[in-house]
């Protein structure tokens, strides 16, 4: 007979992982019915959504990266002769992760519905073109000292996308 210290440890680990530590929604309908007042006038395209989902995965890897100190890595992208989305996204989601005003959540890759942080990104993204309303829109989520770097990732993120 087991146990019940036994049975505790042959239970599945729950996929579900603190807040602190992750900027990615496991499982996202805890928070559905902020979802829902965020993207209820919000009907993203297809191009959106795929661009959506390439922005969901980049921001699960940059969770496994390590900190960067965000502006010596801007200064490494514009020395490099060579650009790519996954470059300015992994810093863009990693430094994201540290200077956000509040706490950022990504649904998982595949996930039909659009959190507020995620259409939040895809309006960045649409108005990178426009730096007054850049600048407003970096300055709703990320801290004063990293807002500059924020347009430059955005503007380029928006370029690659």
């Amino acid at each position: 007979m087991m146990n019940s210290a036994s049975a505790e440890r042959t239970k599945p680990a729950a996929l579900s992982v603190p807040a602190e530590l992750t900027n990615v929604v496991v499982r996202p309908a805890c928070f559905s019915h902020v979802v829902q007042k965020t993207t209820e006038h919000f009907q993203p395209t297809e191009q959106q959504l795929v661009t959506i989902d390439r922005l969901r995965w980049l921001a699960m890897r940059a969770c496994l990266r390590g900190h960067e100190d965000l502006e010596r890595a801007c200064f490494l992208l514009v020395g490099s002769k060579s650009e790519s989305f996954e470059r300015f996204g992994l810093l863009f989601f990693g430094a994201l992760r540290r200077h956000s005003r509040h706490g950022l959540a990504f649904h998982r890759p595949g996930a039909k519905s659009l959190g507020p942080d995620e259409v939040w990104v895809l309006r960045l993204l649409e108005q990178a073109h426009d730096t007054a309303m850049l600048s407003r829109m970096v300055a709703w989520h990320v801290e004063k000292p990293a807002q500059r770097w924020f347009r430059f990732l955005a503007a380029g993120l928006a370029r690659l996308a």
